[in-house]
């Protein structure tokens, strides 16, 4: 009986790199991590509230302005 190889054994290992960490917190993510929290070491309650809300309406003019543009239905 003949043995198989395994084909991804040749193969080289992968180089990864991490994603940079700087201003993570200004992300959705982190702003939403931020609220929840009560605040982080890197931004406060208030500027997350307001990042949060600046963030809603950013996507919500952009849904907007999409939906307008495009009919989706038809």
């Amino acid at each position: 009986m003949a043995t198989l190889s395994n084909p991804h054994k040749s193969r080289k290992p992968r180089r990864t790199f991490p994603a940079p960490s700087f201003g993570t917190d200004y992300l959705p993510g982190g702003t939403l991590s931020a609220l929840a929290g009560g605040g982080s070491p890197n931004l406060d309650w208030s500027l997350a509230l307001g990042l949060t809300v600046l963030y809603g309406i950013a996507a919500t003019a952009i849904s907007l302005v999409t939906f307008r543009q495009r009919d989706i239905t038809g």
